[in-house]
């Protein structure tokens, strides 16, 4: 990973661009410093002060710019230029460290790619994966989560679950969780790969967000009692609720209709669909909430701080009471 002070992450590989510049943000944070956030700005006054000032107390500034409208194909109406962009760039302090990451592939002869190369910096790019290198990246995350997955397993993952690196890894999370080191079998495999726990998922969720939101307490109590892995549906639940995020993100910043979002999350019609639906029923604030406290609850869990499956239990009657009230 880069530990450039400039660096351009850029690819039509959402998950490893994400997981790039994750990796070099938090190079950034291990020395103490604050990293200041430009998300999708049209105007780049403000950036532009940030990569030129230097920082009164801190020893230096970190900048991660993401998906600026400057590198895009064509202006958007009002945004500042991309020559504006190149200005700021070149004014940057030499204490000022700046990521910029652009979820789409940007060419070569790009004035914004040209210039990070000028300046000294370093472009990453993340090309999506087809073929072999998606089975080899497959069969490497699958090791990393102590997976023990038969090439059967890696065909039926490759078969039934898009070509989307985050989806395949969302998968693997909740395979991990479900087997807890041990062998999983591959009938076990087939099952929970085939989403029957996906569904049941949705309808939690569904019955939180219905008249009645206590249905979605009494749905978890029963998946508990029939012996569902705690674990494995607090991964479930955090997909989906990660997944209400981001359509909620494009219905409010876009106003995106259902097959805006299919295409840009590459999700098929149906579930597209039910996830505007979803989300337009829940705020924006109570899911990125439960989003949060899902993560806090795994990351408790896995230290031994709580007990999954009552940690479970409280957190969908503490939504269930947010929703009804």
């Amino acid at each position: 990973m880069s530990d450039a002070a400039l660096v351009l992450i850029c690819g039509d590989e959402p998950y490893l661009v994400d997981a790039s510049a994750k990796e070099w943000r938090t190079r950034a944070a291990s020395a103490q410093l604050e990293v200041e956030i430009f998300d999708a700005p049209t105007k780049l006054e403000g950036l532009a002060r940030a990569l030129a000032e230097v920082p009164m107390f801190d020893p230096e500034r970190v900048v991660v710019l993401r998906d600026p409208p400057q590198l895009g194909v064509g202006a958007r109406r009002g945004a500042d230029s991309a020559e504006t962009l190149l200005a700021a760039l070149a004014n940057r302090a030499p204490t000022t460290a700046v990521c910029i990451v652009n979820h789409a592939p940007l060419a070569a002869t790009h004035p914004i790619r040209e210039a990070v190369a000028k300046l000294g910096g370093e472009v990453i790019e993340h090309r999506r994966l087809r073929g072999r290198e998606l089975r080899m990246w497959l069969e490497t995350e699958a090791r990393n989560r102590d997976l023990r997955l038969a090439a059967a397993g890696i065909e039926h993952l490759l078969a039934t679950v898009d070509p989307d690196l985050g989806m395949l890894a969302g998968e693997l999370d909740k395979l991990a969780a479900f087997a807890a080191g041990s062998p999983i079998a591959h009938s076990d495999l087939v099952r929970l790969v085939a989403g029957d726990v996906h569904v049941e998922i949705w309808n939690v969720i569904e019955w939180l967000l219905g008249p009645s939101p206590g249905r979605g307490v009494a749905a978890v109590d029963a998946l508990l009692a029939e012996g569902r892995p705690a674990a494995y549906l607090i991964a479930s639940f955090a997909g989906q609720v990660r997944d209400l995020v981001a359509v909620r993100a494009l219905l409010s910043e876009k106003r995106a209709t259902s097959a805006a979002v299919a295409s840009a999350l590459r999700l098929p019609s149906w579930r597209a669909d039910r996830l505007v639906r979803q989300a337009r029923r829940l705020p924006g604030r109570v899911s990125v909430g439960w989003l949060r406290e899902l993560q806090q609850i795994d990351t408790a869990t896995k230290a031994g701080e709580v007990d999954d499956a009552e940690a479970l239990r409280i957190f969908a009657r503490r939504a269930a009471a947010t929703l009804a009230g």
